[in-house]
């Protein structure tokens, strides 16, 4: 049976200070990556331009292509920055009484039900960035999931334990039990069921009866 899509009450959703913190992670990572943007573009500049004009003109393409560069940062970064807001914003993940959803995306909407009985592993991962604010994200591997490495993934947790206890508590409850055992079951009690003679008797004697029924109703 399939669970329902929970409630807002029942919606788990990353620590308030999670956003908070990767405000300025990704403020720092762009401001990075506009810093070596520059440094490309004023390597290319000085080593195929510059080199055999005037000290004047070196120094004025210096100062041309460094706004150029922070003017494509200033442009670049909210864009970023609202998309990575969003996409925080709009995950969460519930635990149902059959499966886990894990909910995320920014220009589209993306919801996951993932079964306790397919759940293989619960990893618990931090990146570098995750390492300095001291949060976790939680990958959940399933069994005949997809190529990528885990189905499900959760985001901005203080306290991964916690969560991988209830996780691991409803998949103990939900654990499918192997296909061989059900085969060798069913094997077991269809052999067990042994035919006798008269049993053949009864089921012969009540065909006859039945197709003396069906002539008689032809003759009328």
């Amino acid at each position: 049976m399939l669970d329902l899509i929970p409630n807002e009450e029942q919606k788990n959703k990353p620590d308030p200070g999670y956003l908070a913190f990767l405000n300025k992670v990704w403020f720092a990572k762009s401001f990075f990556w506009a810093l070596f943007t520059w440094l490309c573009i004023f390597s290319y500049l000085f080593f195929f331009i510059f080199l055999g004009q005037s000290l004047q003109k070196q120094l004025l393409w210096t100062v041309v292509s460094l706004p150029i560069t922070y003017f494509g940062f200033i442009i670049w970064y909210p864009i970023v920055l609202w998309y990575y807001r969003k996409h925080i914003q709009n995950h969460w993940w519930a635990l149902g009484d059959n499966s886990i959803f894990v909910h995320h995306g920014v220009l589209t909407s993306h919801l996951a039900r993932i079964p306790y009985g397919r759940i293989q592993n619960l990893n618990t991962v931090q990146s570098f960035y995750e390492k300095i604010g001291r949060f976790y994200s939680i990958h959940i591997e399933t069994a005949g999931g997809t190529t990528t490495p885990a189905e499900g993934r959760l985001h901005g947790i203080r306290i991964p334990e916690d969560v991988v206890k209830l996780i691991s508590e409803k998949i103990s409850l939900h654990k499918e039990k192997p296909l061989g055992d059900s085969v060798s079951e069913y094997s077991e009690n269809i052999s067990s069921k042994s035919v006798t003679d008269s049993d053949i008797k009864s089921l012969l004697t009540s065909i006859n009866e039945n197709l003396k029924e069906i002539k008689e109703i032809l003759k009328k």
